[in-house]
């Protein structure tokens, strides 16, 4: 049973953004835009997101599947659904995107070191401006910023007519009965109390996000528990209002093909790749992974 779900959405920098000029993207062409923008008002150290190959995936995943309405990952057979010619255009999107400005690239990304992001100096003096972040994770972004400096969400990036969010939404927490218990129904008791007893929601709290749960969201906003205003259930707001048909897959933020993605990534910043061989090496290798998997 879920408990509770985060998703990807955009918070930016409002510090930053007023600095250089330029409102929050409303569109993914907005977006091109305001890293030219940054790049010009700020100076080249100023980046209108900072964001690793997972989020890149993920982002362009949604661009994708509100140009397209065809999702990375096959439903049917989870495997990269994706033709040579669109994950050519996939691995064209992230070259552009770095060209205009958009986010660093993998290569200059690297050079800041391997700590967390929110850790890193150029997101706490804001030449980072902004970040596609799971709802649940914002908070110690925003805390790590110098003062007076804070973070605000912006709005979901959309395509014209497009009727799908393209969304990148996942349970935060799970809560499972196991198959050979000898308590079966003890268990089920106890999910039951932490789910939808008052006492029991009050003990979980928001330990892992926004309870899915009407009765625990409504006991945590009666116990003043959810801030409205914060970051957390802003995002969580306007995730849940956002177009979402096309589900994500168990597999579309997997750890392996996310290392494979980020491979890819890495030879095209060092130039020793082109984005055709980026796209027939993804499709090959991620297959394979996928394949063992199922």
């Amino acid at each position: 049973l879920p408990v509770s779900m985060t998703s990807r959405v955009f918070y930016y920098n409002k510090d930053i953004w007023a600095k250089a000029g330029v409102g929050y993207p409303k569109t993914w062409d907005d977006l091109m835009k305001a890293g030219q923008a940054f790049q010009q008002n700020l100076g080249d150290g100023y980046y209108p997101l900072v964001i690793e190959a997972r989020d890149v995936f993920a982002m362009n995943r949604s661009l994708f599947i509100q140009k397209h309405g065809k999702d990375i990952i096959s439903h049917d057979t989870n495997l990269l659904a994706f033709s040579d010619k669109e994950m050519t255009e996939f691995f064209q999107l992230y070259v552009d995107q770095v060209k205009n400005h958009v986010f660093p690239s993998t290569k200059e990304f690297a050079s800041y070191g391997k700590g967390n992001l929110y850790e890193m100096r150029p997101w706490i003096d804001g030449r980072f401006g902004g970040l596609y972040m799971w709802d649940t994770a914002v908070e110690k972004y925003a805390d790590n910023l110098q003062p007076p400096m804070s973070l605000e969400l912006g709005p979901y990036p959309m395509e014209n007519n497009a009727v799908e969010a393209g969304l990148l939404a996942r349970p935060s927490m799970m809560f499972s009965i196991g198959r050979n218990t000898k308590h079966p129904q003890e268990a089920a008791k106890l999910v039951n109390f932490l789910l939808n007893d008052p006492d029991g929601i009050e003990a979980l709290g928001l330990t892992r996000g926004i309870p899915m749960s009407q009765s625990g969201l409504s006991t945590l906003q009666q116990s003043g528990h959810i801030d409205p205003s914060s970051l957390s259930f802003l995002g969580y707001e306007q995730a849940k209002a956002l177009p979402q048909k096309i589900m994500p897959t168990t597999y579309t933020d997997n750890e392996q093909l996310m290392e494979l993605f980020s491979e890819e990534m890495q030879h095209l910043a060092y130039d020793q790749s082109s984005v055709e061989e980026a796209a027939k090496n993804f499709l090959r290798r991620g297959n394979r992974v996928l394949k063992r998997m199922n």
